[in-house]
């Protein structure tokens, strides 16, 4: 369960890549997992979470 409030919405994914290919012009690196973006109800502020497996 992620740490965030009601009413919160999701708003991006990121999975996470090395960089080696040229389908991956940035290295990201999450521990293996995906990286998820939220924004407040009134859109003034955001939070990014990540989860490794």
């Amino acid at each position: 369960m992620l740490p965030i409030e009601a009413g919160w919405r999701f708003f991006f994914q990121l999975d996470g890549g090395d960089g080696s290919g040229p389908e991956d012009p940035y290295a990201l690196n999450f521990g293996g997992g995906t990286g998820y973006a939220f924004v407040s109800p009134d859109r003034r502020e955001g939070r990014f979470f990540w989860d490794c497996v």
